[in-house]
């Protein structure tokens, strides 16, 4: 899992396989330089996008559909269509954050990673052709923006629609921080995305104690999962959290 959005920004910035091997921090800062550099190419394609999406437009790319649709427009008007990812460590900073999504029991795979690899391998193409495909580098930072986004979104209010599990449920949702996308914008440029996202978690011990859970968890199966428990042996229940609690042989 870990290596998902990794492969995506070697996958976007190296020009060959013998370039992924020998890339250095400097390579890479060059080659994204070189992506970016047009940014009055970029910016007319990002801008119809954003305005089909601020007339409220079902805006997809690649059959994927945009999910946060009003803070993006809203975020993408704040930098007058300028595209969000010219920093590249900011790009490794969001791209971090998704990879860490994992943590949180949730699945990076969810993030676009699927068409975020399919619009990389577009503009691998077109560069091996000699120029960049200006229109495939603003559908990859809309989306990247979108992935973003929607895991803050995750953070703060679930994945899993609560009603449909309990139908009295009474916690509404809670409004993203920042709704007029000028919060993201200073996380980008003040290198604290991560920072700001991991804010999103709930403030509550339980969670921090289920995410250590689950990453023993992980550990257990990764290792063949559980061993045969001895026939005889005592088994005693340690509770968790409320309603959380697992067996340890005693």
């Amino acid at each position: 899992m870990r290596i998902i959005f990794n492969a995506l920004i070697v996958l976007l910035l190296a020009t060959s396989t013998a370039a992924i091997a020998q890339n250095s921090n400097e390579d890479l800062r060059k080659q994204h330089k070189r992506l970016y550099k047009d940014v009055e190419k970029i910016s007319p394609h990002i801008q119809a996008l954003v305005e089909d999406l601020a007339k409220g437009t079902l805006v997809e790319i690649e059959h994927e559909k945009i999910y946060a649709k009003s803070v993006l427009a809203k975020f993408y008007q704040q930098l007058e269509y300028a595209p969000a990812w010219q920093d590249l460590e900011a790009l490794k900073e969001a791209i971090e954050a998704l990879e860490g999504s994992y943590d949180d029991g949730l699945l990076p795979v969810d993030y676009h990673v699927d068409i975020l690899k399919s619009i990389v391998q577009k503009i691998e193409t077109s560069r091996d052709q000699g120029e960049v495909d200006h229109e495939w580098v603003a559908k990859f930072d809309l989306l990247m923006t979108d992935a973003i986004l929607l895991y803050a979104y995750h953070l703060l209010d679930g994945k899993v629609d609560p009603h449909s599990l309990d139908v009295q449920w009474n916690f509404g949702y809670q409004e993203l921080p920042g709704g007029d996308g000028k919060r993201l914008a200073e996380a980008i440029n003040n290198h604290i995305l991560l920072k700001e996202l991991h804010g999103l978690r709930p403030e509550i011990p339980s969670y921090g104690n289920l995410m250590r859970e689950l990453a023993e968890y992980r550990i257990i199966a990764e290792n063949g999962g559980w061993g045969t428990v001895t026939a005889g042996v005592k088994l005693i229940r340690v509770n968790l959290i409320p309603g959380f609690s697992k067996f340890e042989e005693g």
